[in-house]
């Protein structure tokens, strides 16, 4: 059915009774022009296919009834300013609607439905066509979507002399009247763009279940539900996008889809952003599914919940919308209390698969990170806190490609003292050498990030020591020259000065586990086991010395060249180190009686370049040391024992290691290695040379070893103590060829052995006499 022009009503009924009507199409093109309008003296049962007007003021459907009103509609759309989808008003009794799509233009309501005395059940199913949905749901551009009203049935009515009261005949189901009950549907949409999608008054109680859409557009800041009166109960299954504002009564929001917001969500009171009026029974916010800001956008957003006296999380608070720094603040009522007493506060309690999902992001001196607030809430928000139980995730979304950073306390979850509940990363966290951690901080009230040297990372403290390794076989190697030289002067060959060369190699496996505690993280079993491989030469030029049974001195200087490979069992990591040195020497020979010093610098070249946390490549480091060494032997022409000990001093010094983040400074490496053995040998002629022979062993102590490394990260920096080596023993077999010719050689082959260290090599070397 059709009308056309300004004021024609397509179906226009009066009725003194019930009235019913059932139409299927109707259309009105004119101003103030509705397509129904039904006045009922009693019922009004109404069943419309589509409506369609295009004038302003022209509403879809208007209808006034004494008793109860049942609507069904299918599709309503008007296109005119003040022109609303549905206008019902029940002066005492219920009103039911069934409503499949409402669309309406701008400054216009989609649907108002207001009973005196009964309650609203409003229905959003949405609309099919040929078996398929094609749309459904109510749609408001500057207008309310939703608009329903259970009130009263006494009303105050203003005349022309007085303000009298008039009460409407109750014909409603008692247990009804003052609810307001609203169900949308999994493919339905309640939506506005410039005003609230869903307005609520109800005198007793309200309840809201929607398995669909309903959403304020444009801005998810603004409200999307408001309720007033009685408590309400709402629970969202499927999507919302806005702020609710609840009532002054006890209140439960249920959240098992997808919450969008960004602004005040005030449970305590429709009307204010603050809460500040006490609140009559317990706000309680129930989250299964989604909390979560705009995605995908360039500004910080605020999301804030007040009043909500206990908080139950089993889902996900999601604040990744790719730019850090959000804040989400979660309080209760304030109420007053009396002088002295403890303000009252909330209750946050996370079970099940409760998580908090936060976007990092990394700066040059730091990161900004989105915060959530149970606790230190400002007074702008009007709150008190929320104490903490049970356990909760947190997920960091790191964003951009900037280097991770060392962290120390940066706070990401606030929580008032006393809060007992805890907070923990979803999954280990570690990124470009660093492993990070939440850690409650009592000086901010606060779980915060830091963050410490990951395992690829700490194996770097053993850079100093790989090359302290170097300087140690350098000093080895001297005094292996000079125990040769002992054993030409027992066999009674005659001494003369020459130049020697000897060639070393060995490979040493160290099994270490790192336990520390490193800028409040536990590090614990961190495998730090290696197998350091060295091979290289030492030479030198010396003077002949005493002949057997007198004193006399002898002096010496060597160079050589060493190169190292350390290879890590945990990782396919390796640390080459190239070291070229410079020494000199001097023997004290009295009868059986010897003491040796020795002086030592090295200049060491380290290929450090670790993909995995970025170091720089190539780090120089120097050693300097000096040896002592003393002792005597006994024995015959045939056999001998020579008890002998050393102190062994070195200093080594590393330059900074650049890393993806920041920097490793090490300590000077300092070096008081002590040993104390013997050697048992003899000798054998052959021909005009003879055979010295001999075995020996000794114990080994680092009495010093201890140094730390500075991880440095912008202007932040913590420290990382290093591991000292064990005690370990030294076996060793070797032969000396002795001669009165110009060539001498010799050959020596050791083990070493201790808790974690294992090994050996070996080395041959000869002396040319001049």
């Amino acid at each position: 059915m059709a009308a056309s022009g300004d004021g024609a009503v397509s179906v226009d009924v009066r009725s003194g009774r019930d009235a019913t009507i059932g139409i299927d199409e109707l259309f009105t093109d004119g101003a103030d022009a509705p397509a129904l309008s039904v006045v009922a003296g009693r019922r009004a049962t109404i069943q419309v296919g589509s409506i369609l007007t295009g004038g302003d003021r022209s509403a879809g459907m208007i209808v006034d009834a004494a008793s109860s009103i049942s609507l069904t509609a299918g599709a309503i759309t008007t296109s005119g300013k003040d022109a609303a989808g549905i206008v019902a008003t029940s002066r005492g009794g219920d009103i039911t609607m069934s409503l499949g799509s409402v669309s309406v233009a701008a400054v216009s309501t989609g649907v108002s439905a207001t009973s005196y005395g009964g309650g609203v059940s409003v229905s959003v199913a949405g609309t099919t066509r040929d078996g398929g949905l094609v749309d459904g749901g109510i749609v408001a551009t500057s207008g309310i979507a939703l608009d329903l009203s259970a009130l009263s049935s006494t009303i105050e009515v203003t005349g022309p002399d007085a303000t009298q009261l008039i009460t409407f005949p109750v014909t409603g189901a008692p247990e009804k009247a003052g609810i307001v009950m609203v169900t949308v549907d999994r493919a339905a949409t309640v939506s506005s763009i410039d005003d609230t999608a869903i307005a609520i008054v109800a005198e007793k109680a309200s309840t809201l279940t929607s398995n669909g859409a309903v959403t304020r557009e444009g801005w998810w800041g603004n409200r999307v539900i408001g309720v007033q009166g009685g408590a309400t109960t709402i629970v969202n299954n499927g999507t919302m996008t806005g702020v609710i504002r609840l009532t002054e009564n006890g209140d439960t929001f249920t959240n098992n889809g997808t919450f969008t917001t960004a602004g005040f969500n005030a449970f305590d009171d429709n009307e204010t952003f603050v809460g500040a009026t006490p609140n009559r029974g317990t706000d309680t916010f129930v989250n299964t599914g989604t909390i979560r800001v705009q995605p995908d956008v360039d500004f910080t957003q605020y999301p804030v919940f007040t009043g909500v006296e206990v908080f139950r999380n089993s889902g996900l608070i999601d604040l990744r919308s790719g730019t850090a720094g959000d804040i989400a603040f979660f309080g209760r009522s304030i109420v007053e209390v009396g002088q002295g007493q403890a303000p009252i506060l909330g209750r946050y309690i996370g079970s099940g698969n409760a998580s908090i999902a936060l976007d990092l992001q990394f700066e040059d001196n730091g990161a900004f990170v989105d915060t959530v607030r149970f606790g230190q809430l400002p007074g702008d928000v009007g709150a008190n806190p929320l104490v903490v139980s049970g356990t909760t995730k947190v997920i960091l979304n790191p964003l951009g490609n900037r280097a991770p950073k060392l962290l120390i306390g940066l706070p990401v979850i606030f929580v008032p003292s006393g809060s007992t509940g805890t907070f923990e990363l979803a999954q280990p966290m570690s990124m470009g050498g660093l492993q990070y951690a939440l850690l409650y901080d009592p000086r901010q009230t606060a779980w915060a990030l830091y963050a410490a040297p990951d395992a690829a990372v700490l194996r770097q403290i053993k850079v100093p020591t790989n090359v302290q390794a170097l300087s140690t076989r350098a000093s080895d190697a001297v005094s292996a020259h000079l125990r040769e030289q002992r054993d030409q002067r027992w066999s009674e060959m005659e001494p003369r000065s020459g130049m020697w060369l000897q060639v070393v190699g060995d490979s040493t496996t160290r099994n270490e586990s790192y336990s520390a505690t490193v800028n409040r993280i536990a590090m614990t079993g961190v495998d730090l086991s290696q197998r350091q491989s060295i091979i290289g030469v030492q030479a030198g030029i010396g003077t002949a010395g005493p002949d057997a049974g007198e004193t006399g001195m002898i002096f010496g200087a060597t160079a050589g060249y060493l190169q190292s490979t350390a290879r890590f069992r945990a990782t396919r990591d390796k640390l080459k180190i190239d070291a070229v040195g410079l020494g000199g020497y001097a023997s004290l020979l009295a009868g059986p009686v010897f003491l040796t010093a020795s002086a030592s610098y090295a200049r060491h070249s380290i290929d450090d370049a670790l993909d995995e946390v970025g170091t720089n490549g190539m780090v120089r480091a120097d050693s300097y040391g000096v040896r002592a060494e003393g002792g005597i032997r006994f024995g015959n022409d045939t056999f001998f024992v020579e008890p002998s000990a050393s102190i062994t001093y070195t200093v080594t010094s590393v330059d900074r290691v650049n890393l993806s983040f920041g920097q490793i400074a090490f300590d000077d490496l300092i070096s008081n290695r002590g040993t104390a053995g013997a050697r048992a040998g003899g000798r054998l002629p052959l021909g005009e040379r003879e055979l010295v022979f001999y075995a020996g062993g000794e114990a080994i102590h680092e009495f010093a070893g201890d140094d730390q490394a500075r991880l440095a990260s912008g202007e932040l920096e913590v420290t990382l103590p290093s591991y000292r080596p064990g005690n370990y023993g030294r076996a060793t077999l070797g032969i000396n060829v002795t001669s009165e010719t110009r060539m001498t050689a010799f050959a020596e082959g050791h083990g070493v052995f201790g808790k974690g260290y294992s090994g050996g090599g070996g080395r041959v070397g000869i002396r040319i006499a001049l």
